[in-house]
């Protein structure tokens, strides 16, 4: 159980670090279920290719990307990564990382700024391994 004393709430753009340590700052988003049309379908397994991220890097310019799958929603997601990305140089992070439900997570560990601005994902169908058809 973590204290009211534990816990340190940040106020956004005034800083990176916790007295002079750099901070850990990551978005991620999991449980995504389209397919290669961009249609929801969660009997697919899917094959993601590429993550293009959409955002901007002050400071240290590279960040890290991750991409997560799982099989089905009761299990835990499986990482993988980290995939360092520089924005100034770079439009895309090769992966290879299949599942039905993917995941992705953008962070950074060093004392900078940056943005997300989207994400795309190249995805390609794998068929229907292990799923329930009625």
């Amino acid at each position: 159980m973590v204290s009211p004393t534990d816990t340190k709430l940040y106020r956004n753009n005034t800083g990176n670090t916790s007295d002079g340590t750099n901070m850990t700052s990551y978005i991620e988003r999991t449980g995504l279920s389209m397919d290669e049309q961009g249609q929801p379908n969660q009997a697919m397994v899917k094959h993601v290719t590429s993550v293009w991220p959409k955002m901007s890097v002050s400071g240290t310019t590279n960040v890290n990307v991750y991409v997560g799958s799982q099989m089905s929603t009761e299990e835990d997601i499986a990482w993988e990564g980290p995939y360092t990305f520089d924005p100034d140089t770079q439009s895309k992070v090769p992966v290879r990382v299949t599942g039905k439900y993917i995941g992705v997570k953008f962070e950074s560990t060093g004392d900078q700024t940056w943005r997300l601005d989207g994400y795309s994902l190249d995805v390609s169908n794998a068929g229907v391994r292990g799923s329930k058809m009625n």
